[in-house]
C-alpha cells in the first residue's frame, strides 16, 4: 500500500524444439504510475532503441497480466524476446503512445501505434538482460533500404546528405547541378518529418537514396507557390512533368544526383591576345595590325565581341595606351587596371554575389539546434551537463554521425550554461 508499482510474475511456455519438454519463460510485469515514466526509464537504462511499445485499447488493469501472455511482436511471443513489461492504465492511449515514441523514437517499431484514442492500458517491453534481443539483431542484419525497417532508421542509416536552406539557395542549387535534379513537396509538413519521407520515397521508380547524394529541404508558406517559383527559374529537372504540389504550409525538398559542379574557372586571357597587349609585340607591326583588326571588322566597322570580357580586356588595354585617364561613369565602381565585369555594367549581379548566404543558413540551423536542445536539456542531469555531453546526446537525438555538430561546440555551450542559469530557482527538491 502506498507504493507506486506492481510486479507480476508470468510464465510462458518456450516453443517445441524437437521432442524436447517445453521449458516455461518468465516475463516480469510492472505498472508504473503513468505514461511519462516510460521515457525517464528508457533514458536512465540506455536501452537505446531495443524496445517495444504498444497499448490495448477498453483493458483494465487487473486484465492486462493475463492479456500480456497472448501478444505477438513480429510473430513471436513477447517471452520469447523480452524479459520485462511495463505497462500503465491511461484514458487515451494513443495520446500517451505518440507522445511517448516522440520523446524517444519507434523503437523496434516500423510505425507508430494505430489504436484509438480511447481508453486502456498503454505497455513497453524490454530486455534487462545483457545483449540485444533477437528482433534488434535481425534488424541489424538488414540492408539501410529495407521495408521492414521504420523511416526513422532508415534516415539514421543512410548515406544521403540533408540540408536545411532557403529558396533562393535551392535555385541558385538547382542551376548548378544542370537539370540533375528532382523538386518534391509535402504539406503540412516540418523539416524533419521531410527527412523520413525522403529516404523512404521513389524517383522514376527508384529509391531516392540509389539515385542522389544530397538534400535540400525548406518550410514554405505555400508549397504549390514555391515550387512553380522553383520550376519557373530551373525548369522541370529529371522530372517529365510539373511537381504535383497543393497549396497550404509545409516542405519542399530538393534532391540532387551529385555533388555539384565545381566553381566556373576564371577566363584566362589567350595567349595571343597577351603577346599582342606586350610592349614587344606592340612594336611589332605584325602584331598590331592583328590586334586592329580583331578591334575593327573588314569594312572599318567596329566588331561585335562574341564575349563581353574581351570586350572589356580590349577596352581596357587600349585604355592603358591612352595618356589621359578616361573619366569613369557616374555611380560607377572605379577597378583596377580596368578588369572589371562587364556583367555589373548591364545591370546584372556578379557571381560571386549571387551565391548563396551562408550566414541565413548558420542561423536557420542554429534556431533548429536551439528548439531540440530546449526539449532535450531538461532529460539530462543537470549535474553532469557539459559540452561534450549534451552535443553527444543532441548529436543522437537528431540521428546525426557523432562530431557532424563540431563546427556549432561554442554555440551548445553557451546554450546550455544559459539554461542552467534560467532554471536554478526552479528545482524542486525532493524528499
Amino acid at each position: 500500500r502506498g507504493s507506486r508499482c506492481s510486479v507480476f510474475k508470468l510464465q510462458t511456455a518456450a516453443p517445441f524444439v524437437g521432442n524436447r519438454r517445453p521449458t516455461p519463460m518468465s516475463l516480469e510485469c510492472t505498472k508504473l504510475a503513468n505514461s511519462s515514466e516510460f521515457v525517464k526509464l528508457l533514458q536512465d537504462n540506455c536501452h537505446g532503441q531495443d524496445f517495444w511499445l504498444s497499448c490495448q485499447a477498453n483493458l483494465a488493469s487487473a486484465d492486462f497480466t493475463r492479456h500480456i501472455q497472448s501478444v505477438r511482436v513480429e510473430s513471436n511471443m513477447v517471452a520469447e524476446i523480452f524479459t520485462h513489461c511495463y505497462f500503465t492504465v491511461s484514458s487515451d492511449i494513443k495520446a500517451d503512445a505518440d507522445a511517448v515514441l516522440v520523446e524517444v523514437g519507434l523503437g523496434l517499431r516500423r510505425k507508430t501505434v494505430r489504436s484509438k484514442n480511447v481508453s486502456g492500458c498503454v505497455f513497453l517491453l524490454v530486455k534487462e538482460t545483457a545483449g540485444p534481443t533477437t528482433l534488434m539483431q535481425e534488424k541489424s542484419g538488414l540492408s539501410a533500404d529495407d521495408h521492414k525497417l521504420s523511416a526513422e532508421e532508415r534516415l539514421r542509416r543512410t548515406e544521403l546528405r540533408f540540408e536545411v536552406a532557403d529558396l533562393e539557395h535551392m535555385a541558385t542549387e538547382a542551376k548548378r547541378s544542370r537539370t540533375q535534379f528532382w523538386l518534391t513537396s509535402w504539406t503540412a509538413t516540418n523539416v524533419e518529418d521531410g527527412m523520413k519521407k525522403v529516404v523512404c520515397m521513389r524517383a522514376d521508380g527508384e529509391l531516392a537514396v540509389h539515385r542522389f547524394k544530397r538534400c535540400w529541404l525548406a518550410e514554405v508558406a505555400d508549397c504549390l507557390s514555391a515550387t512553380e517559383r522553383l520550376t519557373a527559374s530551373c525548369g522541370h529537372g529529371l522530372r517529365k512533368g510539373a511537381v504535383r504540389s497543393r497549396p497550404g504550409p509545409g516542405c519542399v525538398a530538393l534532391l540532387l544526383s551529385g555533388e555539384g559542379p565545381p566553381p566556373p574557372a576564371p577566363v584566362a586571357t589567350p595567349p595571343r591576345r597577351a603577346a599582342a597587349a606586350s610592349p614587344e609585340a606592340r612594336a611589332a607591326p605584325e602584331g598590331q595590325s592583328q590586334a586592329k583588326r580583331r578591334r575593327v571588322g573588314p569594312e572599318g566597322v567596329a566588331a561585335v565581341p562574341m564575349l563581353p570580357i574581351r570586350t572589356s580586356s580590349s577596352s581596357a588595354a587600349k585604355a592603358s595606351t591612352t595618356s589621359t585617364p578616361r573619366p569613369s561613369p557616374a555611380g560607377a565602381t572605379p577597378t583596377s587596371g580596368g578588369s572589371g565585369s562587364p556583367l555589373a555594367a548591364n545591370g546584372a549581379v556578379p557571381t560571386t554575389l549571387a551565391g548563396p548566404s551562408s550566414e541565413e543558413i548558420y542561423i536557420k540551423t542554429l534556431e533548429v539546434l536551439e528548439r531540440r536542445l530546449a526539449a532535450l536539456l531538461p532529460t539530462l542531469p543537470r549535474e553532469q551537463l557539459s559540452t561534450p555531453l549534451v552535443q553527444e546526446k543532441l548529436e543522437e537525438s537528431m540521428r546525426k554521425p557523432h562530431g557532424r555538430l563540431d563546427k556549432f561546440k561554442l554555440e551548445i555551450a553557451r546554450i546550455w550554461r544559459k539554461y542552467l542559469e534560467t532554471t536554478a530557482g526552479q528545482t524542486e527538491d525532493v524528499d
